[in-house]
């Protein structure tokens, strides 16, 4: 297993260390932008171990605004990508990112990157201020059985009261693979398998929805079958 850890000194410091991380994993670098003084992107992919012929394509955005009101990591995933557009209008892109969000604008405490062998994910634990962690995950499932895809990226949505943030299980939280809480409708973490068409779902519920199929289980409820994974995330 890869493991780094350091101090990142502002949040497009640590978009960069994820960026160098993923880059030492196997991932290919798309593109690294800074679209002004508020804004930086990141594209990557990769062709996983076990992702069935169907590549990896995500994009994740770091945001820090004139006063800090809005400092945050933002991780969408695609089907390609198109050079100088916004992660929103990558091809295949779901209609939301899932978002690491109330973070400030460092200095951190400590972040933690952790891969597999393969290198087939990555995931994140900042230390965004002295005992407050906050994740950003995107990687491969562990799958049961054999198709396509399979990728996943996700992260935690924090309250924007901080009299909740010590509760990881506030309802006012959302935490990776959730979309119970409060916070779940604007941030919705996505998994991708190529069982019908080459499309990036978002998770709902822990039934789903008839109308548009776009929940494939809940981690605040239970994983159902629909994940098609026996190992979704590990949390450290």
């Amino acid at each position: 297993m890869a493991y780094e850890t350091g101090i990142a000194t502002s949040l497009t410091d640590l978009l960069d260390k994820i960026r160098l991380f993923a880059i030492d994993q196997g991932f290919t670098q798309n593109e690294f932008t800074t679209v002004n003084s508020e804004m930086t992107r990141l594209f990557m992919e990769k062709d996983t171990s076990d992702g069935g012929g169907l590549t990896f394509y995500f994009g994740i955005t770091s945001t820090v605004n004139a006063l800090a009101t809005t400092t945050e990591l933002s991780i969408r995933g695609a089907t390609g990508h198109t050079p100088g557009v916004s992660v929103v209008s990558q091809p295949g892109a779901p209609s939301q990112s899932a978002r690491m969000n109330y973070i400030g604008a460092g200095p951190y405490v400590a972040y933690h990157l952790f891969s597999d062998v393969a290198g087939d994910y990555v995931h994140c634990a900042l230390e965004y201020s002295a005992g407050f962690f906050s994740h950003l995950v995107f990687g491969q499932l562990d799958k049961f059985g054999a198709y396509a895809g399979g990728h996943y990226c996700d992260a935690v949505a924090l309250s924007n009261s901080p009299s909740n943030r010590s509760n990881y299980y506030s309802s006012y939280n959302r935490f990776l693979f959730d979309n119970l809480g409060t916070n779940a409708s604007s941030f919705n973490g996505q998994v991708s398998a190529n069982l019908e068409l080459n499309i990036w779902r978002l998770f709902e519920g822990p039934t789903g929805s008839s109308g548009t199929f776009d929940a494939y289980g809940n981690g605040r409820g239970t994983l159902t079958a629909r994940l098609l994974s026996k190992n979704l995330f590990t949390i450290f």
